[in-house]
Parts: structure tokens; C-alpha cells; sequence
């Protein structure tokens, strides 16, 4: 049988073909995804995390294999694998770039014998593994008592079973020629001005006596080889020894050749592959491990194949990173939209938490996109075909026009590629207008978005874009009910009423209407 990709069904095409705008930079992707890669760098995951699958299939297939690895066991058994990969890699890099021919075709035999046992130990795993694909007798006992249920997984534990079958024979070549090298033996009798190399017959193992020795000056018995010699490339003086050994022993070192020629190209594509893209599970459980540990929460978002917008207790993941380094408390929020409800507007006070719950709205829905879990306690959510968003940024002295042209042209982008099945997040819009022109301009926005169906959420001052219909929701960032007028970052749904900041800043500088009135009069100071 074959097998493709642990990231993306094989044998379906995709349905819908994901673009992103500036969504990455504005929801403060890169810098999660930073920190999720930063281990990771030589398998280039960006490529991964930066490209949704977009079919609903291929995301539910991705759903699937991690929550799989979830399971401690399985985890570190792929972790134990792509370590074993990591080191056969390295060992037939050294046979590719090394020059002494013999050293070269030893490392690819040290490489060939770690990929047998590490495709071996994978699969005596896999194998082992309770299966459940609803068929009878499907399910096979096994002595940990897990199970592999994701199609992904249990593909490629079929494939890797077969693949193990046909390896038997280089297998056996393999482990018989490390042997034959294992057991050449030598002696070096230095001299004044010459060094001897002779035949070893003697099976002594002198690090017992070094052990012996210097047990009072060392902590650990001394299990290491020991070398003269630290640099990879070989030295004239080993490049000689080794012209001696070799003539000792012509005939392993005939069989190493002949061995190396039918084998040096053994590893397998598809394991090669597999090995790099299993490492976007593998980073983004680590990821979440230690995140987890210190009570951030996380679900797997339930798709919607219908227009659904429900996250219970999300939060912005690239603040909580913040909060946890900073020892600082994290507020959630829901975001739960029914029925016809699709258009958000957000108003409230600067510093409020507005930006933070839009990030954290299109955090969900790209992670989402993704095959992730996303942060929250319970989230149902469409699987949206795009995610565009606009972020008010510092107008760029070296552009020829200005914000607010700017901001016109990525709007009208937004006009031309949004569909009914896209998210639109729009934060702080035509900011250096003057207020009546920009809340002509975002109710135009609004109504066309409102027109198209789709979820949108708009972020702004202007309370007046908050009226309500069957379509719009009015949503509030608050403030404490007192004198202070501190901000609690707690987004709620609410009639949109533009005093409660005003109002409590009024009262904190006592230019409310008693005071004011008092002062009139003569009674306050």
C-alpha cells in the first residue's frame, strides 16, 4: 500500500483554499508560532503552521492523529523515533560530506543500523496498538490497553507494517555487517619514532582497569571511547593506522563496500517525509504541555459545517504567554453568536480589552483552520474559508498616501475576496477622519458585510455603529461600576451607551454635573 502525508488526506482534494491578509502580523500569529518553532528549526515548520489544508476532511483528519498523540505513550514513542531520525540523518550527512572513503561508508552503516531499529521499535509499537475503526473484530487487545483511532495513524501503521516486511532482508545484511566490524580488533605499540599497528587477539576490556585506577579522582565508571583524535576528518596518522587495519582484515572491508553499494540510498522517502511533518504535532504539544500545566485551558473546537461562531472562555494566546512570563492574572471571554447573529461591533474604553478579544476571536478561528485545539473552555466554530483582518497601525512616513487611503485599499480588498463563508476583523478603522465621515464609511462596511452573511466582528469608538438588528450583536468592553473607572477587560453583550468611560473619568477629575454644579456655587473646592 502507499502512504502520503500525516498532515493531509491523500485521496481527497481540497474544498477550500484558505488566504490569509495581514491576519498574521495583526493577531500576533508570528510571534506564537515563534515560540512554538524555536526548537524546531531545522524541520522549517512554517511552511505548516503558514498554509491551512482547507477542507473540512483534511482538518478533521488532523484533528484526529493529534489527539491521538496525546496520549503520553504514543507521544514519546514518535518523540523517540524522530530523535533516533535526528542522529540517522546526521550519521549519513557525515557519509555524504566526509572524505576518507572507509570512514564514509561506516557512518551510513551506523546510520542504516539506528533507521532498522528505529523503524523496527515504531512499528513493534504501532502494531501493538488497539485499533477501533467500528469494524468487527476490529478492536485487538493489547497489554497497555491504548488505542490508535485516527485514520492518519493507522494508514501509516499499515504502510510502516509492510514497509518493515520488505526491510528484513537489508535488516539482516545490515546488523551482520555492523558485527563483522564490531569484531575487528587492533593494537597500537607506540615507539620513540614509530607506532606498530598488530592483530588484538586478547579480549580484554582495559577500561575496567582505568575504572580500577583512578576510582578515587572519578565519580562514574568511564564508558566512552576513548580518542585521540576530536575533529570528524581524518588525520594523516589515522589515515595510516587505517591503511594497516585495512590490510589486516581486506575482507570486511570488501563486504563494508559491497554493502554500501547496494544500500546507499536506503532511506525511505516517505519515512523522511513523515518524520519532518509529524513535528507539527510533535511542536505543538510540547507547546501546550508546559502552558497546561499552569491552568491555561484548552479545547478542540467542534466544526460546523454550517455558519456557527460559540468560544466560551477564550483568550488571547500570545497575552497569556505574556502573563505567564510576567506572573499576571489572564481574563477570558466569550464570544457566542446564534441564530442570524453574525455582525459584532465592540465598543468601550482605550486599553479595555477590544483589541485583545479580536485577537483572540481570529487566533481561534486560524487555529482552528489549522487542525488545532484553540484556548477556551468549549468552542463550536465554522470552518472558515478565509480570515482578513485590518488593525489600525502608525502611518508610514515612506508611503505616498496616506492611513486613511490605506486603510480604503485593504477595505476594498476585503469587498473583493470576502465570501459568505469568510471572517472579517476589523479593528479601529478610519481613525484620522473626522467622526461623522467615519461613521457614514463604517456603516457602509457594516452593511455590505451584513448583506454578504458573513461573520464580522468591528472594533470602534462610534457606539452609533452598535444599533442592534437581527444580524448585529452590540458587545462591551467594561469598566468597574465606580469612581475609579478601571477597566476589567471583561467583554460582554450590551446595549452600547458611549458614557460609561466618559462618566467615570467626569467623576475621577470631579467634572461631573454635581460637581461642576458645586463648584459653581461656590461649595467645592
Amino acid at each position: 500500500m502507499s502512504f502520503a502525508s500525516i498532515l493531509q488526506m491523500s485521496d481527497r482534494e481540497n474544498d477550500i483554499n484558505p488566504t490569509l491578509s495581514a491576519s498574521f502580523a495583526d493577531l500576533q500569529l508570528d510571534r506564537i508560532f515563534g515560540a512554538i518553532t524555536a526548537d524546531y528549526v531545522e524541520y522549517r515548520l512554517d511552511d505548516y503552521f503558514r498554509v491551512p489544508p482547507g477542507s473540512f476532511e483534511h482538518v478533521l483528519y488532523r484533528q484526529e492523529i493529534m489527539r491521538d498523540l496525546e496520549d503520553p505513550f504514543l507521544l514519546e514513542t514518535i518523540t523517540s523515533f524522530s530523535r533516533t531520525m535526528r542522529l540517522v540523518r546526521l550519521y549519513a550527512g557525515y557519509a555524504e560530506t566526509l572524505h576518507q572513503t572507509d570512514q564514509c561508508r561506516k557512518w551510513l552503516l551506523d546510520a542504516a543500523d539506528l533507521y532498522v531499529h528505529a523503524v523496527s521499535d515504531l512499528n513493534g509499537v504501532l502494531t501493538g496498538l488497539t485499533r477501533l475503526d467500528g469494524t468487527e473484530g476490529a478492536e485487538t487487545a493489547n497489554e497497555t490497553g491504548r488505542t490508535l483511532k485516527s485514520a492518519g495513524l493507522r494508514d501509516f501503521s499499515d504502510w510502516l507494517g509492510e514497509y518493515r516486511s520488505g526491510l528484513v532482508g537489508f535488516a539482516a545484511e545490515t546488523t551482520a555487517m555492523k558485527e563483522e566490524m564490531a569484531g575487528i580488533r587492533y593494537r597500537l605499540e607506540l615507539g620513540r619514532d614509530r607506532i606498530v599497528v598488530a592483530t588484538d587477539r586478547s579480549s580484554a576490556d582495559y577500561r575496567a582497569e582505568l575504572n580500577t585506577t583512578f576510582a578515587p579522582v572519578i565519580e562514574l565508571p568511564y564508558e566512552d571511547e576513548i580518542r585521540f583524535f576530536s575533529d570528524l576528518e581524518m588525520s594523516l596518522l589515522e589515515n595510516r593506522i587505517l591503511e594497516a587495519v585495512r590490510g589486516m582484515n581486506p575482507d570486511a572491508f570488501v563486504h563494508l563496500e559491497v554493502w554500501y553499494r547496494r544500500h546507499a540510498g536506503f532511506l525511505s522517502p516517505v519515512l523522511v517525509r513523515f518524520e519532518r511533518e509529524v513535528q507539527f504535532y510533535l511542536s505543538f504539544l510540547a507547546f501546550l504541555a508546559p502552558l497546561q500545566e499552569k491552568g491555561l485551558s484548552f479545547c478542540w473546537p467542534v466544526l460546523s459545517r454550517g455558519p456557527k461562531l460559540e468560544i466560551h472562555e477564550g483568550y488571547d494566546l500570545a497575552l497569556a504567554m505574556k502573563c505567564l512570563e510576567a506572573g499576571t492574572g489572564l481574563v477570558s471571554n466569550d464570544c457566542i453568536l446564534s441564530g442570524q447573529e453574525r455582525l459584532m461591533v465592540l465598543t468601550g474604553p482605550n486599553q479595555g480589552g477590544k483589541t485583545t478579544f479580536a485577537r483572540a476571536l481570529g487566533q481561534a478561528a486560524y487555529l482552528t483552520m489549522l487542525g488545532c485545539p484553540i484556548p477556551g473552555r468549549y468552542a463550536e466554530i465554522s470552518l472558515f474559508d478565509a480570515l482578513f483582518t485590518h488593525f489600525s497601525v502608525e502611518e508610514a512616513l515612506e508611503t505616498q498616501s496616506g492611513r486613511l487611503q490605506e486603510e480604503l485599499l485593504r477595505v476594498r480588498d476585503l469587498f473583493t475576496q470576502a465570501t459568505s463563508s469568510s471572517l472579517i476583523i476589523l479593528n479601529e478603522l478610519f481613525s484620522t477622519t473626522t467622526t461623522a465621515d467615519a461613521q457614514v464609511m463604517g456603516g457602509k462596511i457594516l452593511g455590505h458585510f451584513r448583506s454578504l452573511d458573513c461573520f464580522c466582528l468591528y472594533v470602534t469608538h462610534l457606539h452609533e455603529l452598535a444599533a442592534t438588528d437581527e444580524k448585529t450583536v452590540s458587545f462591551v468592553a467594561l469598566i468597574r461600576d465606580d469612581e475609579s473607572g478601571a477597566r476589567t477587560f471583561h467583554i460582554v453583550r450590551r446595549a452600547a451607551d458611549g458614557q460609561a468611560h466618559a462618566h467615570a473619568l467626569a467623576i475621577r477629575y470631579r467634572l461631573d454635573a454635581e460637581n461642576l454644579k458645586r463648584r459653581l456655587k461656590g461649595d467645592a473646592p
